[in-house]
């Protein structure tokens, strides 16, 4: 069986696959949506080739195996992460840009997860194990670098990563570090095939970059309810943070957070995720009191999922 072939019965997360040196490259987005990013700075352009959320799922696995290279990276080291059923972690760390992963298994289903800071290439797969059928459930979630995963040390934590596994979806992530309310990112969207739910987490950035944002954020609702009227959306209010009451030109953080809610509440199918906003400042968030460490990835995945699980139930 080739790579490519592999990917397809193995792979999961991922938008479409491009070949770079003789490696595969799995990205999460479109080339044209690349390319809007590309459009939006150099900045975003390269955080649409990392693989946040991009994994292989296989059930009596015995072996992974496979050559990777790393295009670009914001980090010095790259990380896989794998996941096994009954829910322990593992990560293995490579400091070299080209380099073979490989891993041997008791027969157990694992998710291996690639790293969401870099763009990583892969050749020569080796995966001795049995196909999971696909779901034919797919969940969209667009956002900022919390979606993304920054930057907890466990990428398979991240709220879309938990939603995919808990509910049996294949999940995309759709967060970008450092970005805003933009209709924009719903474009080329009409190729994918239609999601089971959908997640929307802006906003964050609008306030702290103070940007004239709810125009925009109106035109992303009226543009996510029009295309998917009939499923449910789930409007994660921004989380908290250190600086939330500190007054900018938009008001707090609070301000911005009542006018996303008004303004979702008025769609039938949208529901607001607001629980988030309890996320513990002195122990749940990093360093630069913006993002969430681990133990707060964890709080929010749990917030996120229970909410989606009481409204699909």
């Amino acid at each position: 069986m080739n790579d490519k072939d592999i990917l397809k019965k193995f792979f999961g997360g991922y938008v479409e696959s491009e070949e770079n040196s003789d490696y595969l490259c799995l990205y999460r987005f479109s080339s044209a949506q690349r390319e809007f990013y590309n459009n939006r700075g150099d900045f975003f352009g390269s955080r649409s080739r990392f693989q946040s959320g991009v994994y292989a799922c296989i059930k009596d696995c015995e072996r992974i195996a496979f050559d990777f290279k790393v295009f670009t990276n914001s980090m010095e080291t790259v990380f896989f992460e794998i996941v096994k059923k009954n829910g322990n972690r593992e990560q293995i760390c490579f400091a070299e840009r080209e380099a073979r992963f490989e891993m041997e298994f008791s027969k157990e289903t694992v998710w291996m997860y690639f790293p969401y800071y870099a763009e990583v290439g892969i050749k020569n797969i080796v995966i001795s194990g049995k196909e999971i059928e696909k779901s034919e459930k797919k969940i969209y979630c667009f956002g900022d670098s919390i979606t993304q995963g920054y930057f907890s040390e466990h990428q398979a934590i991240s709220y879309p990563q938990v939603l995919g596994r808990e509910l049996g979806a294949e999940s995309f992530n759709f967060g970008i570090g450092g970005y805003y309310f933009d209709s924009g990112v719903l474009g080329d969207l009409n190729r994918l095939e239609k999601p089971h739910v959908v997640t929307i987490a802006y906003g964050t950035n609008d306030w702290h970059f103070e940007m004239e944002y709810v125009d925009e954020m109106k035109k992303t609702f009226d543009k996510v309810h029009e295309k998917y009227k009939d499923i449910p959306v789930f409007v994660i209010l921004p989380a908290a943070r250190v600086t939330e009451k500190e007054v900018k030109k938009l008001g707090t953080l609070v301000d911005v957070r009542g006018i996303i809610k008004a303004e979702a509440e008025m769609y039938e199918n949208f529901n607001v995720i607001d629980s988030v906003c309890n996320l513990d400042c002195e122990t749940m968030l990093s360093e630069d009191g913006v993002h969430p460490n681990d133990l707060g990835a964890e709080f929010l995945s749990e917030c996120v999922l229970k909410k989606v699980r009481s409204v699909l139930l």
